[in-house]
């Protein structure tokens, strides 16, 4: 085509440099056409050109506006004036299409039309097949909800407190109730401690988003190389955050361990300070110094007739727990014990 269209004129083909000849090499053919947007670019790129109507900048009464003089016609498909067409002196027939059907050249005349791109959504009769299936499948998209970017937008306290997910939190974690949330039974008790803790005043922004964002964390919790801080608003990648998460429950984890072996290590100390003494009904009934002590208890009774030694013995009572005593422990020591504890 770029051969056909130097035939044309001097100078006209979108493809000419100068006077006979044409462009050679990338270099030489300058801007041409719309630059690619970088791919770094985030958020949604609504298309500019293609419209819910169709393509709005091809109308078929603009054509020419799309041409450029002889010259400079470098971008242009074609250039064509009342003398010459596409191919020059040679007639088309059949009225040959180019770009996809939008450009179509008269019947043995040097003329061309264009097809009508800018309202297939009033009607694609006669309209070219491919700009057809390119703007159906690009509105589509257009319009999927995945094509919309993000946005965070904070949770208001009216929707935490109609949130039947946050009141079964609330009565579990504030309330330290295990018992399963149910609404005809809690929301009575449950909702007015919610209204309080979550207003819609200035107090629940202070009170709850803004601890939570200005918590900082150190950047050496998600691998970074200095011990700064840095506060959680100003922290975007989820992979960071993830780690910072991470680090900080080991550390916790090795704080509960700490105190855990304290604690065990305090309770051996306190366990061996602790003495437990043994005694038999006997001993203990040989301890009494005198008939008041030993009145008070039905083990024992006092024997006058004792020279030396200690007088209260056992008495009847206690003969017989002496005896299922030694029962119980099997004749280990054939007496009945009895067991004090001192610090």
């Amino acid at each position: 085509m770029a051969e056909t269209r130097e035939n044309s004129g001097a100078a006209s083909g979108y493809l000419s440099k100068n006077v006979g000849s044409l462009i050679n090499g990338k270099a030489d053919l300058g801007q041409c056409g719309q630059q690619t947007a970088p791919t770094s670019t985030l958020g949604k790129k609504k298309p500019t050109k293609i419209a819910a109507a169709a393509f709005t900048e091809l109308k078929s009464a603009s054509a020419g506006g799309d041409q450029v003089a002889e010259g400079t016609a470098k971008c242009g498909v074609f250039t064509t004036d009342s003398a010459h067409g596409v191919l020059d002196s040679a007639r088309t027939a059949d009225r040959a299409a180019y770009l996809g059907g939008y450009i179509k050249l008269a019947t043995n005349g040097a003329g061309y039309t264009t097809a009508a791109l800018n309202a297939l959504s009033s009607s694609t009769t006669g309209a070219p097949g491919d700009f057809t299936s390119a703007w159906r499948d690009i509105t589509a998209a257009s319009a999927d909800p995945a094509a919309e970017k993000a946005s965070y937008k904070p949770i208001k306290a009216a929707e935490i407190r109609a949130s039947a997910a946050a009141k079964a939190a609330y009565k579990l974690v504030v309330l330290k109730e295990n018992r399963k949330y149910k609404k005809n039974v809690d929301d009575a008790i449950i909702e007015p401690l919610m209204a309080k803790d979550y207003t819609d005043s200035q107090y629940f922004e202070n009170t709850w988003w803004k601890p939570v964002n200005t918590n900082s964390i150190s950047k050496l919790a998600y691998g970074g190389d200095s011990e700064e801080n840095e506060e959680l608003r100003d922290s975007k990648d989820v992979d960071k955050l993830r780690k910072a998460l991470s680090y900080y429950m080991a550390l916790r984890i090795a704080e509960v361990s700490t105190k855990t072996k304290d604690l065990s290590e305090k309770l051996k100390t306190a366990q061996g300070t602790t003495k437990v003494i043994t005694k038999t009904v006997q001993e203990l009934c040989s301890e009494k110094a005198d008939s008041d002590t030993y009145r008070q208890d039905k083990n024992c009774k006092y024997d006058e007739n004792i020279k030396e030694g200690p007088k209260c013995v056992l008495s009847e009572e206690g003969k017989q727990a002496a005896e299922k005593a030694n029962q119980e422990t099997g004749g280990k020591d054939g007496k009945a014990t009895n067991t004090t504890e001192s610090n």
